[in-house]
């Protein structure tokens, strides 16, 4: 059976009366899952002729019907041939002629073992998420309170303490120490869900099935670091969640599972870290039955066409006003908090720029890059702004302001108190 990934589908769901219905689409190929609340169960119907597609449709049909009817478990009894061998590559169980897939996973009871490794907020939610789903970690690799510094840090102290999981603090997640803890809790999978260092080796050959990763973007495409700035710095529209097999190249091995998402216009690096969030959440719930059932894919990627996106350091997020206005406001979304920032120079010290507008409205002009050309007042709830040309004339309206050495503030602020007027150039 060829697996299928949400990427190369159209998945719509809607309610009508008490019914739920899931329709995914690929190309002639159409199915439907129609779920209905039954006391505490929800009952369901699977309709699809394309095995292959029958999967993820039974995947994400059953995790939104669980959802939907707060239900303990969701049932489709009797199914074809065909839909029941799709149902239990989904991950699906069954009882005789009906097959069920519940809320509580039991990972404990059915002797699936998964270590959990992350560090960052998304990392937390997604353990939170399958901790919900009785998908338990015998063991948990936390980042070390020395990493507190790093953009998105979270503490995983809480979730353990509350859940009885063991959790190893770390700054390297190759050290001795930490290789000794994963080879003792004989996991079935390490799920690194956030954590900023390549798995070494020694590490990667312990867990029995393999080790899973997650990267947000549609590999092989976006391959390498700082994923989200990257994102938003080349203005993309769309990109996708790649849940993928860690080997030894880096973001190179095998696809278990993409999901797409859309880049919205005015979106930044932290409304983009909450899609991508939620998007990843609603991924390994997903999965989860199928990593029971030692059902994932392993799909070789395509040959990667570009080069690996590079790494960001602070140093790197200086405005080059010569560049056209709407790759400026690409450039300040992608670095805003929780990034270090994208910063200019003003006579000699550093203002870091927070939000910024591309004015639409507003002719291209002559004057030259990085010239202060006005400002707008604030207008009731709306803040002011200061104008600058950008390299195609048109303007950058900066929004939220900073010197390096100050507080947070409204750019119009700065005009208000003459630190910057009319007629200077930023960037020097």
């Amino acid at each position: 059976m060829k697996d299928l990934f949400f990427t190369d589908l159209v998945v719509e769901s809607v309610r009508e009366g008490t019914s739920l219905i899931v329709r995914a689409r690929r190309d002639e190929d159409e199915g439907t899952f129609i779920a209905q609340p039954a006391g505490e169960h929800a009952t369901a119907r699977l309709d699809c002729p394309n095995q292959a597609l029958a999967v993820p449709l039974a995947m994400t049909g059953a995790r939104r019907a669980l959802q939907e009817f707060a239900a303990a478990r969701v049932e489709v009894e009797r199914p074809s041939r065909a839909i029941a061998a799709a149902l239990q590559h989904a991950g699906y169980l069954h009882e005789g002629e009906t097959f069920y897939l519940p809320l509580d996973l039991a990972f404990d009871l059915r002797n699936v073992r998964v270590v959990f490794a992350g560090g960052v907020e998304s990392s937390r939610r997604i353990m939170t998420a399958m901790v919900h789903r009785g998908a338990r970690p015998v063991l948990a690799l936390g980042y070390a309170a020395s990493l507190r510094g790093r953009s998105g840090f979270a503490n995983l102290g809480s979730l353990c303490d509350d859940n009885t999981i063991p959790l190893l603090r770390t700054a390297d997640i190759n050290e001795p120490r930490v290789v000794a803890a994963v080879r003792e809790a004989a996991p079935d999978y390490l799920c690194v869900f956030g954590w900023s260092q390549i798995v070494e080796h020694e590490l990667l050959r312990l867990p029995r099935v393999g080790c899973l990763g997650l990267h947000p973007t549609r590999l092989p495409e976006g391959r390498g670091r700082a994923p989200v700035p990257w994102t938003l710095i080349k203005g993309l529209t769309e990109s996708a969640s790649s849940l993928y097999w860690l080997a030894r190249r880096v973001d190179a091995g095998e696809l278990a599972d993409q999901r797409p998402f859309t880049v919205r216009p005015t979106d930044d690096a932290a409304s983009l870290y909450e899609t991508i969030t939620r998007v990843q959440i609603e991924q390994v719930e997903e999965i989860l039955p199928r990593l029971a059932a030692h059902t994932l894919p392993r799909t070789p990627q395509r040959t990667p066409v570009d080069p690996p996106w590079p790494r960001r350091k602070p140093e790197d997020g200086v405005i080059d006003w010569r560049r056209p206005a709407h790759e400026l406001y690409n450039w300040v979304r992608a670095l805003t908090h929780p990034y270090p920032g994208a910063f200019t120079m003003v006579n000699g010290r550093r203002l870091m720029v927070w939000r910024a507008e591309e004015l639409l409205d507003a002719p291209p002009g002559r004057s030259r890059n990085g010239k202060v050309v006005g400002a707008q007042l604030p207008a009731g709830a709306a803040e002011g702004a200061l104008l600058v040309a950008c390299g195609d004339g048109r303007l950058l309206a900066l929004r939220r302001v900073q010197w390096e050495d100050g507080a947070e503030q409204g750019a119009h602020a700065l005009w208000a108190e003459g630190a910057i007027r009319t007629g200077m150039r930023l960037g020097s």
